[in-house]
């Protein structure tokens, strides 16, 4: 069966002791919380989770963490991008190890020349064939400095196990052209609140990804934000 997208999915900050270590207890409660108050899941070790900072070790904590609170009713999608495609491959297949549902690729881009379209589908298409749990591609230009193209995102939507783009800019044309390049099923994603109802005044279907959850229930800001016949997640 398709995974179930259609909620909230905050992307948890990484919490740390006092003395810089994991705090394994602290992030378990602090999702439990999160679950409690109606979300779909979590999105663990993405930008908000600080992940280029985190050991792999640390990665592995943090995931065994978030799992031990994510009911398996819910959603955990973990932050997996590397900067080569081998590093990336292993580092999906630890997080599908240590239980996470889906995961989160950045786009690698320290050779930024060298990051085109045919190369993104390239590495991708190798992340997806040999992941064992379904891949979203996290498209974050402010950070990396470089762009997924609506080409790349069209041909690597028709990927069985590539289920959706997160896009955290604010070009609508490019959410748009990303919509039309997709299969209906393809979940695109905005960043934050303030991207969606731009996006909504241009008929983009989009999902929108939230940076955090009020204490309370969140099952009115989901009936708000989703409308008639929006696709909408994390």
């Amino acid at each position: 069966s398709a995974m179930q997208l259609e909620a909230v999915f905050p992307p948890m900050a990484t919490v740390f002791d006092r003395a810089g270590e994991i705090d394994a207890a602290a992030i378990a409660a602090n999702v439990a919380k999160w679950i409690a108050a109606g979300v779909g899941g979590v999105v663990a070790l993405g930008s908000n989770g600080e992940a280029p900072f985190i050991e792999e070790d640390e990665a592995e904590r943090v995931i065994a963490a978030a799992r031990a609170s994510v009911p398996r009713d819910r959603v955990l999608i973990v932050g997996t991008g590397r900067e080569s495609t081998r590093a990336t491959i292993a580092a999906s297949a630890r997080a599908a190890a240590q239980g996470a549902d889906a995961v989160l690729v950045r786009t690698p881009s320290f050779f930024k020349a060298r990051m085109t379209p045919d190369v993104f589908v390239r590495h991708y298409t190798a992340v997806a064939d040999a992941t064992p749990v379904p891949v979203l591609l996290y498209n974050v230009p402010a950070v990396t400095g470089v762009n997924l193209t609506p080409d790349a995102v069209g041909r690597l939507a028709r990927h069985p196990n590539i289920i959706g783009v997160k896009e955290t800019g604010s070009d609508t044309a490019q959410l748009a052209a990303f919509v039309a390049a997709a299969p209906e099923t393809f979940a695109v994603t905005v960043d934050g609140p303030d991207n969606h109802q731009p996006a909504q005044a241009q008929d983009v279907p989009t999902l929108v990804c939230i940076d955090g959850v009020s204490q309370g229930p969140v099952s009115d800001y989901f009936r708000i934000q989703v409308g008639s016949g929006q696709r909408v997640s994390f």
